[in-house]
């Protein structure tokens, strides 16, 4: 148990770097190493939602983290769900991205709805 806390300390370590990093890297081996459980994942999230939210004034690290968000959470779910039409389908979502749509609200007021 030790050793794997520490092995995932060291993984949280390494994605914080890469994210921080202004170059491209492939992070996915660290991320796969995240998809024990759904309490590995949460921690992942939240490392990576830290990031995007500490680097909200640096777009290309918020995109980053972002985007590596978006990866563990389609490397979690695997192949057995399938192709869908994502979050605009969803009916709790829709006043949301209309308020997204130009001439519309601001991103901070649409995140709020």
């Amino acid at each position: 148990r030790r050793r794997a806390a520490l092995a995932r300390s060291i993984d949280v370590k390494l994605l914080q770097r890469a994210m921080l990093r202004g170059r491209r890297e492939f992070v996915h081996p660290i991320i796969a190493r995240f998809m024990g459980s759904e309490a590995q994942l949460l921690e992942l999230l939240k490392v990576l939602d830290d990031v995007a939210a500490d680097s909200a004034h640096n777009i290309p690290v918020a995109t980053k983290a972002l985007a590596t968000i978006a990866d563990a959470l389609a490397m979690y779910a695997g192949p057995a769900g399938g192709l869908r039409s994502g979050p605009a389908s969803n009916p709790s979502f829709r006043a949301a991205f209309e308020a997204l749509q130009p001439s519309a609200l601001r991103l901070e007021e649409a995140v709020e709805l």
